[in-house]
Formats: structure tokens, sequence, C-alpha cells
């Protein structure tokens, strides 16, 4: 009783450690802006005077709370300064991978042109040299496949020309319509299309939890004509798309606890590094302006942080997609795609087991009709 206690007590406990962190840090960057500039008790006037009256009469203790209190809130209003600092940079980390990504395929894809027009043309001249040998009789059915070859080679030399052009030929390659068409479009990764994919994965599994054999089935289906893939699945797909449009870990929640506490764990400890990262890059650059430029190393650590977490956010929702394909997870709308997948087995058994009735029905007709008179 006392560890379920804990454990829904730990979710709560690891919220307040990113605003209470935050406003340690940004309450001690305040202070050694404003600490100069502050009187002592005995030369205090005005309201700093009635401060440290306040802070006379509450003693020790009531000011320790006083600050504590003031202090949180504090890391809460500017915890949203660290929130909006990881988005701008997690989409920023995001599409800086994604050109990285396109300038990986545009440089494969050009060095593949490349070998392809070469390959065509030594092709093209042993075809050209074999038409100048060959017989009158040969010579049609020769030429014919040599302007097919010919008709393939200006395709491909020119695709390749699009980007071999001085006014794009560089180190990076932009990804214009007109490269696009050239190297083809940049390979899908394995977060993307993950909701089509549980749907697929989930009607396959239902189609052959009936008897286990997946590839007789889809065999079967085929001579029925109910081979494609489960019905509705762009429909239950953006079911999928709707269940993870918010928090991905609240559907986590439901489905299974025990994976739920893990992640939320590790976004409470990403968290906690993003509120210290943010103010502790503000106290780097304010040591290193005010003390000595060495502390601009210091920023290092604190950026390395923003990015590598902020990153990470950006990708949380891809991760809880494959650790609910992995361990065969169900929302609604992956169960409804299973139960399509049984139904589909159950047509496809129901279809199987008449034919075998009509086969049976044929056998025992023909032994039992009358021999033909000779």
């Amino acid at each position: 009783m006392l560890t379920s206690v804990l454990e829904s007590l730990l979710p709560g406990a690891r919220q307040l450690r990113p605003p209470l962190i935050t406003g340690l840090l940004w309450t001690l960057l305040i202070w050694l802006f404003l600490a100069d500039s502050i009187p002592s008790p005995d030369d205090a006037t005005g309201w700093i005077d009635q401060v440290y009256g306040v802070v006379g009469a509450a003693g020790p203790v009531g000011t320790g709370v006083v600050l504590s209190v003031l202090v949180f809130a504090l890391g809460a209003m500017l915890s949203g300064l660290s929130e909006a600092v990881s988005a701008i940079v997690g989409k920023a980390a995001s599409r800086a991978q994604r050109a990285y990504r396109w300038q990986i395929h545009a440089q494969r894809s050009r060095r593949r042109l490349r070998r392809e027009v070469a390959t065509l043309a030594r092709d093209l001249e042993r075809r050209k040299l074999a038409i100048q040998q060959a017989s009158e009789a040969d010579r049609a059915k020769l030429q014919k496949r040599a302007d097919q070859q010919e008709a393939e080679l200006s395709a491909v030399s020119e695709r390749l020309n699009i980007v071999e052009r001085k006014k794009v030929r560089r180190l990076l390659l932009p990804d214009s319509s007109a490269n696009l068409r050239a190297l083809g479009t940049l390979p899908a990764t394995a977060g993307e299309g993950l909701e089509r994919n549980l749907i697929s994965s989930a009607w396959t599994q239902g189609l052959s939890s009936l008897s286990g054999e997946e590839d007789g089935y889809v065999r079967e289906m085929d001579t029925y004509g109910l081979a494609e893939q489960p019905p509705r699945i762009s429909d239950l797909s953006e079911g999928v798309e709707e269940e993870f449009s918010g928090d991905p870990l609240d559907v986590l929640r439901s489905l299974d606890e025990q994976l739920y506490l893990e992640l939320d764990r590790e976004r409470a400890e990403r968290d906690v590094r993003l509120a210290i990262a943010v103010p502790a890059l503000a106290l780097s650059i304010y040591a290193a302006l005010q003390w000595s430029s060495w502390w601009i190393l210091a920023c290092t650590l604190p950026l390395s942080f923003i990015v590598r977490y902020s990153f990470a956010s950006t990708q949380e929702r891809t991760r809880v997609l494959r650790l609910v394909q992995v361990r065969s997870l169900r929302t609604p709308s992956i169960q409804r795609a299973y139960d399509a997948g049984r139904t589909t087995a159950r047509l496809v058994i129901k279809q199987r087991q008449e034919r075998r009735r009509a086969e049976e029905n044929r056998k025992q007709e023909s032994a039992t009709s009358p021999a033909p008179l000779q």
C-alpha cells in the first residue's frame, strides 16, 4: 500500500522540481545583477527598509518560507521561457536533421545517376559496334534496342544535368522541385507513417489470430479478391493520430501503467535538465561578460543540454508510437483494426469451408452417377 501511495505521489513531486530549480538559478542571476545596488540595513530607506523590517519580524523560518514561495513562483513564471526555447530549438533541430538527411540522399542519388549514365553510355557504344558487325537480318532488331537504350540514356542524362548545372553544382543541394524530380523524394524514416503501420499490423494480427496461418490466409484472400489492406485504413489511421494528438503519455497511461511511469520519469529528468540549461546559459554569459571570457566555455554544457533534450522532446510522440507497436498495445482505433482482421479471417474460413463442401458434393455426385452406356 505504501508503495502504491509513493508511486501516485512521484509524478506530482517530479513536476515540482523544474520550477523550483529554475527559480533558484534565476534568483541567483538576479542577485548577481542587483547585489551591489542593494543598501545595507543601516543605510536602507523607503520600501527597502520596510523589507528589512519584515524580515527581522518574521525570523529565519518565516523568511525562508516566504523566499521559498517567491522562488517557486518566479521559477513557475519563467519555466515558460525554457519551454519556449525548447520548442524553438526542437523544431530547428528536426529541420536540421531532415536537411542533413536530404543532403546525404541527394549526394548518393547524384552519384548513382553518374554511374547509371556511364553504364548506359558504355552499353550503347557496344550496341552500336554490334550493329556495324551484324548482318542485315539482325541489324533492325539491334537498332531498335539501341534506340530504346539511347532514349533511356537521354532521360537519365537530363535528370543528371538538372543537378550538374553550374548554378546548383555545389556542396549543398537545395530541395527544390527540380531537384526532387531529378533525385527523387527523401525516403521515409522509421517514425513516418507509424499510424498506418499500427493499423496494418493490428489488422494482420487479427487476420492470423484464428489459426496462425497468416500467409495462407493472405493467399486465400487473393482467391476471393479480399487481399486489400484493412477496410477504412485511412479513417483508422486518422483515429490513431487523433488519439495521440495531445500528450502521448496520457494515452499510454491507460494502456500500460508501468511503461507510463518509466517514460514519465524520463520526461521529468529531461524537463529538469532543460529547466537548468536556460538559466545556466544566462549565468555563463553573465560570468563571461563580468569576470573572464573563459567562462564562455561553460556555455557548451547548457547549450548541449538544450539541443539534445529539445530534440528528444519533439521525438517523444514517435517513440511512444513505436513502443505501442512493439508491445502490441491497442488503443480503440487499433482494436477496431484488429477486430476487422478477425472478421475478414472468419469470412475467409467460411468461404473456404463452402468451397470444400462444394467439392465434396461434386465428388459424391460423380461417384453415384450411373456409368454411361457403351
